[in-house]
């Protein structure tokens, strides 16, 4: 991304040649119908080609958000089938400092399985934010901070967290294919939550 911004600063454009009203946002990037009318044709594909390319690395970074996003929310409504569908068939998966077993990689049913016997008597509420998102082609990663509140009704045990995640594309979507969660402190019972120490999410 940082390059297609470099490109799109050096370029040799003069003063009249510049393209005006290109809009920037986090959500996408396109050139607005209103053209200086003497660009020349070649500079003009050459800015068309750079803002494609920018649109498509924001598109993608936004859909990679989603998908951990939906991840995250399917954790809190245990809605196991839309967890599912955001995984890759066979998931790395490290929970190491809260769980206490070694990386290791499972499939995804097995996944979602023993998530939903872990919480199955808790409320829980995941919030995720302070992306990091880095574009590879077909690939991806992505970092984020997390705050997960876990609740049986009479106690608590709560978690802040930092999370890497690995995805890969599939069709139009974004599959997670690694998680690594990184525990940095947490607070209350912990006796409340059966995947502590037994290599459950």
């Amino acid at each position: 991304m940082g390059q297609l911004f470099s490109q799109y600063q050096e370029l040799p454009v003069s003063r009249k040649d510049r393209v005006k009203y290109i809009r920037c946002s986090d959500a996408c990037t396109t050139p607005n119908s209103r053209l200086d009318t003497d660009l020349q044709p070649a500079r003009f594909a050459r800015w068309a080609r750079l803002v494609s390319q920018i649109r498509c690395a924001m598109t993608d970074s936004e859909e990679i958000k989603n998908t951990l996003s939906r991840f995250m929310n399917s954790f809190d409504l245990k809605d196991w089938g839309l967890m599912a569908n955001q995984l890759d068939p066979r998931v790395r998966i490290n929970y190491a400092p809260l769980r206490g077993d070694p990386p290791i990689e499972v499939g995804a049913a097995e996944y979602v399985r023993s998530r939903s016997e872990a919480l199955q008597d808790l409320s829980t509420q995941h919030l995720m934010a302070n992306f990091e998102v880095v574009l590879g082609g077909e690939s991806a990663s992505a970092n984020a901070s997390c705050m997960i509140w876990r609740w049986n009704g009479t106690t608590h045990f709560n978690s802040h967290a930092f999370y890497k995640f690995s995805l890969v594309r599939r069709g139009a979507s974004w599959k997670i294919d690694a998680i690594e969660q990184r525990i940095l402190w947490s607070e209350g019972d912990s006796s409340i939550h059966k995947g502590v120490g037994r290599g459950c999410a």
